[in-house]
């Protein structure tokens, strides 16, 4: 008989490669994108970051995007070369700054947006059919990764999530509408 200890060994492990493997497909998907428009994959995010939350601080947008603090300074600056954000010292405090995209920023996101094809994130397209296959509802899925994320991060992170997200619905529900008009 298998003891509790080597089961959730086995099952730790399992969930670990499972994880990494699909954030590895995620990741490539994310990066063969970026790349499309001279940009990392932390670069884009970085631009998707300061769309739903412009005029961050250097560490609000470290939170947000999962990195350190020296990471997150790090693509601002890469990005503020491009010239698609400005950081603006706080007037109260000159140690601190908050980001901003600026319009060639604000035009880079909004095409990256507009081009857009689903069809290229294999994670999704799998996850469609198996979900499917195994009869199990895409919003059960959502509510389980927020709730251990929520775990993991905390609340002002899974709000960010889904703030964003209900931003995004939005967005595309008027690009359909726009279409439909033309």
């Amino acid at each position: 008989m298998v003891d509790k200890d080597s089961r959730l060994s086995s099952d730790l492990h399992m969930m670990i490669n499972v994880v990494r493997a699909m954030y590895k497909t995620l990741e490539e998907d994310w990066t063969r994108q970026a790349k499309q428009h001279d940009l990392t994959s932390p670069q884009q995010h970085l631009l998707w970051i300061l769309h739903f939350r412009d005029g961050s601080t250097i560490t609000e947008v470290a939170n947000l995007g999962l990195w350190h603090i020296s990471t997150a300074m790090h693509l601002i600056d890469k990005l503020e070369e491009k010239n698609l954000v400005r950081k603006e010292r706080l007037r109260n405090d000159k140690r601190a700054s908050r980001v901003y995209l600026t319009e060639k920023g604000r035009a880079l996101r909004e095409k990256m947006s507009q081009e857009d094809d689903f069809s290229i994130y294999k994670l999704h397209s799998v996850i469609e059919k198996k979900r499917e296959v195994l009869g199990v509802e895409y919003g059960q899925l959502l509510q389980f990764g927020l709730a251990v994320t929520q775990e993991l991060y905390g609340k002002e992170y899974t709000d960010f999530l889904e703030s964003s997200a209900k931003m995004v619905h939005a967005e595309v529900e008027q690009n359909e509408k726009e279409q439909i008009n033309q």
